[in-house]
């Protein structure tokens, strides 16, 4: 009987087990139709029923106008030229609310929200998690695009790739370093892409895009210049062009009329224009006027003509090349090749009003800094600048010869605009190159609109920064920042500016950018009734 008693309890024992192990493995089917969650296999991933994505950006009612804001490498140069002339992207229409039948966009009520607080973000690719480690050349890997809190922009360190077309990204001669980190600029509304250009030549830091680009480009020069061997004849060909203005001036003194008759077509005329380069110090742009005279001045414009750089860059290793080749070539010891010194890949301009910079760009390469100046207080006196604004303009350390020319260049044309003043007003503020190539590129932006959008009538200063005014298309606000986050400071940045441009007229605001901006800022523009325009593509020298 025990043996028995003792076989039922295993049997019985067997049985619990298989029964347990039957509901522990049961038919996942019939879980789930009893609404109960089934637990995906070992390693395997949730199905697209189960987890909705985020939100697109591209599909919000706030979303910016596609092609313009995206982080896509730009188009081919002709497609962006001819980009340029289409007539503004559509209006953003405002989250859950009708523009008035005016059509004049009014501010949100303070402390107002969109339906949603957060913008939407769209989710890294599940890929990303797999992506195999940075090799040990470059230890910095970007991680997961921030997801905005409160509402603001999480403003994060990228990759190059994410910021740079790939012909940019690395060449023969130079390599951008990880990561682009944001950077100051000076609109609280934008940032720049702090990047490092490395070469063999050493690195530099660039503080935006556009100087970026510059650098690349001022590398491939270097380059092609220390490759032109000078030889043996180098130190006697510095030597006659340092003589040569000693020789003419020589010359002058002893047989001044022979003399005159035979000073090489230009020289003449900068003799003659000495006044105007000696009223203030030369910038760290120019060279002296001997250079000049020696002919050493002319040989580099022409060198940085063939090579797409500017001729009065603050590079000092590009301008000691330029030197060396300039004055060795201007004392005879040797013939520049064209064809050898000519700077391939990516172009040096893409510009909307491509003909007017051109014509200015082939003053600056023709004409001595004298006369670069003499032209630009011409032009600016003949505006009725006021004679302390160009003065101080003239004199600003921070802005080129060349810099100069294009600013007073594109702002004669502007005949009919009254307020011109208030923009030389503005770039007078500068405190760095990359501020005054950003006032620079504000103008030909500006200028961009003027001829091939709608005239700007008045150019007036709202909250420091230049707005033009338009009878048909209403104000324009050109930024050229890299990209546009929506941070804690920019709420109040950007109501201050539409209220400021509201209280001097009521009109439609529009915005154009250089760089892209983040879906949350787009959206709140768009809140505050600013139609967002195309991504403006310009000369970034």
């Amino acid at each position: 009987m025990a043996t028995e008693r003792n076989a039922g309890w295993i049997t019985a024992a067997y049985l619990a087990v298989v029964l347990l192990a039957i509901l522990l493995s049961g038919d996942r089917t019939a879980l789930a139709q009893q609404g109960l969650p089934s637990l995906p296999p070992a390693g395997g991933s949730t199905t697209g029923s189960q987890v909705q994505p985020a939100q697109s950006s591209s599909s919000g009612q706030f979303a910016p106008p596609p092609p313009a804001y995206t982080t896509t490498p730009q188009p081919p140069a002709s497609q962006a030229a001819t980009q340029q002339t289409k007539p503004l992207a559509p209006q953003l229409p405002a989250a859950g609310a009708t523009p008035p039948a005016t059509g004049v966009p009014s501010l949100p009520a303070a402390g107002a929200a969109p339906a949603s607080a957060t913008p939407p973000v769209t989710s890294p690719p599940d890929s990303a998690a797999k992506a195999p480690a940075p090799a040990p050349s470059q230890p910095w890997a970007p991680g997961p695009v921030p997801a905005p809190v409160d509402g603001f922009d999480v403003v994060a360190e990228r990759a190059v790739a994410d910021v740079y077309p790939p012909e940019l990204n690395e060449s023969g001669q130079h390599t951008l370093g990880e990561p682009v980190k944001p950077g100051p600029s000076p609109s609280v509304l934008g940032l720049w892409n702090r990047t490092s250009v490395q070469s063999a030549f050493g690195a530099v830091e660039a503080a935006n895009e556009s100087f970026a680009k510059i650098r690349i480009r001022e590398v491939e020069a270097i380059a092609k210049l220390k490759a032109i061997d000078t030889g043996e004849t180098v130190t006697g060909g510095m030597a006659n062009a340092a003589m040569a203005p000693i020789r003419a001036v020589g010359a002058i003194l002893t047989s001044p009329v022979e003399t005159v008759k035979n000073i090489p077509k230009g020289v003449g005329d900068f003799v003659g224009r000495t006044s105007e380069g000696f009223k203030s110090d030369k910038s760290k742009f120019e060279d002296g006027m001997f250079a000049e005279i020696a002919g050493v001045s002319r040989k580099k414009r022409e060198l940085a003509a063939q090579m797409g750089v500017d001729v009065y860059s603050s590079n000092q290793l590009l301008q000691t090349e330029l030197d060396r080749v300039g004055k060795a070539s201007a004392a005879g010891n040797i013939t520049v090749d064209v064809g050898m010194i000519a700077v391939t890949g990516t172009a040096g301009a893409v510009i909307s009003n491509l003909g007017r910079v051109d014509a200015l760009q082939e003053i600056v390469n023709t004409q001595p800094a004298s006369e670069l100046r003499r032209r630009s207080r011409f032009t600016l006196e003949q505006m009725g600048m006021p004679s302390s604004f160009i003065d101080k303009f003239l004199d600003h350390p921070y802005y080129s010869p060349r810099r100069k020319t294009i600013i007073a260049g594109l702002l004669s044309p502007l005949k009919e605009t009254k307020g011109r003043e208030k923009f030389m007003e503005a770039a007078l503020t500068a405190e760095s190159e990359e501020a005054a190539l950003y006032y620079q590129q504000m103008l030909e932006i500006i200028s961009s609109f003027h001829f091939g959008v709608a005239p700007v009538a008045e150019i007036v200063l709202v909250e420091g920064m230049p707005v033009a005014l338009s009878e048909q298309s209403g104000a324009f606000v050109a930024l050229p920042t890299d990209r546009m986050y929506w941070t804690k400071d920019a709420p109040d940045a950007a109501n201050k500016l539409v209220a400021g441009i509201l209280a001097v007229k009521r009109v439609p605001v529009t915005l154009w950018t250089l760089g892209d901006m983040t879906p949350g800022t787009a959206h709140e523009f768009g809140r505050r009734g600013v139609q967002l325009g195309q991504r403006v593509q310009l000369n970034y020298n």
